[in-house]
């Protein structure tokens, strides 16, 4: 099996794509230790729980979260598509039998602190020491974009998020057995899991068409699309059903809703996700190379709905363990550091002011989120803008005097 189509970087040895079984895992890039992996597991549960005690819970339920609220309080329960296919919470919560409100919102927390847990695992797999890759997990669990599934965690999101990191983390350590599993599983939380096919055929390809790897594609994805049709097929649903959902009329629809504003609303998806992240990933671009395929997927599903930054969350498998990454080899850490502690006071600021953690709204922590990015851009460019704006200055005053 062949691992990946890259060498990765660890401790400065250059690690290339090795050759092995169908079931054998790629060479791991950076092992993590048991006590390792338990820091790993600590932060992402302790930053989980922090979040949960300091943020506001939401209050009724008046959105997509009361589609998925009687999905798990009855098993009889008929919905809109496609919320009618994102059943694999609501499915738990009816199988532990406890009262579906307080079992919906324990499950998400569950699924949150692991999904931080995956992005250490794939910060890992990608060649990033263990501090990178906590800070990854710190990043993540601490951003606005993901706090919000802490605020109103009745959503399919923290699942589906939760399941999109297992599958990057089998990806990169090259645990194809697992694969197949984890995206029929992830196939019952959002119709995002179809997207996967692309970063797994660009991570695993040899040349640029590798009819091996399109093969092993194909029969990682097969089970999860056949599950995907019985879905459609079975699941009860009002509204359009199945692919009928994705139709002119909807992503028309969509259009016309962001169309209007497209630079507020573009600026919005990228503050209101992931903020300053994007940023620090962009400033290397080519650690985790085949993954970035993943972003094609995400940004798609903006032609289907209108919560973008909610949408533009699933890139965190790619942008935040290359962000943290690249964090950790500036010559400016200590102040991206400062700008990524300092992300919290989006959340901060909107709590202060509107006392809650809304979507598509104009918060204080759109401004507060641009201004960090702002501030993240000056600080990544300066050490190499800097000395050629310097030497420019110095030799327009040398002529200056010398004029003179």
């Amino acid at each position: 099996m062949t691992a990946a189509t890259h060498g990765s970087t660890i401790g400065g040895a250059s690690v290339e794509p090795t050759s092995g079984t169908w079931l054998s895992p790629r060479p791991n890039a950076s092992l993590p230790t048991p006590t390792e992996l338990w820091q790993a597991v600590g932060l992402a549960a302790g930053l989980t729980l922090a979040a949960r005690l300091l943020l506001p819970l939401t209050s009724g339920f008046g959105g997509d979260d009361r589609h998925y609220i009687a999905l798990a309080s009855s098993a009889d329960a008929v919905v809109p598509s496609p919320f009618a296919y994102r059943v694999l919470t609501p499915w738990l919560v009816q199988m532990i039998g406890t009262s579906p409100v307080p079992t919906y919102h324990a499950l998400t927390l569950v699924f949150l602190a692991a999904a931080g847990v995956f992005v250490y695992l794939i910060t890992r797999g990608i060649g990033g020491g263990h501090m990178p890759a906590l800070l990854a997990t710190f990043g993540l669990l601490s951003v606005r974009g993901w706090l919000f599934s802490v605020w109103n965690p009745y959503l399919a999101d923290p699942a589906a998020m939760s399941l999109t990191g297992a599958a990057f983390v089998a990806l990169v350590w090259g645990a194809d057995l697992l694969l197949p599993v984890v995206l029929v599983v992830w196939a019952y939380s959002r119709e995002v899991w179809a997207g996967f096919a692309l970063p797994a055929y660009a991570w695993m390809r040899l040349r640029f068409v590798d009819r091996l790897a399109i093969v092993r594609v194909a029969v990682i994805c097969l089970p999860a699309l056949i599950t995907m049709l019985i879905l459609f097929r079975l699941a009860p649903a009002t509204g359009a059903s199945g692919f009928a959902r994705a139709t002119d009329y909807v992503v028309q629809g969509v259009l016309d809703a962001r169309l209007d504003g497209l630079r507020f609303w573009t600026a919005y998806t990228f503050a209101g996700s992931l903020g300053i992240w994007w940023l620090l990933a962009l400033a290397r671009p080519q650690v985790g190379r085949g993954l970035w395929w993943w972003l094609v997927p995400v940004f798609g599903q903006f032609l289907l709905g209108a919560d973008w930054s909610r949408f533009a969350m699933y890139a965190f498998v790619v942008v935040m363990p290359v962000g943290a990454m690249a964090v950790w080899s500036h010559p400016r850490r200590n102040l991206l550091l400062v700008l990524v502690l300092l992300q919290i006071l989006p959340t901060a600021a909107d709590l202060v002011v509107d006392g809650r953690l809304q979507l598509n709204q104009l918060q204080p922590s759109v401004w507060v989120t641009m201004t960090l990015m702002a501030a993240t851009l000056v600080v990544l460019v300066q050490p190499y803008v800097g000395p050629h704006l310097r030497r420019a200055v110095q030799l327009f005053l040398a002529n200056r005097q010398a004029k003179h």
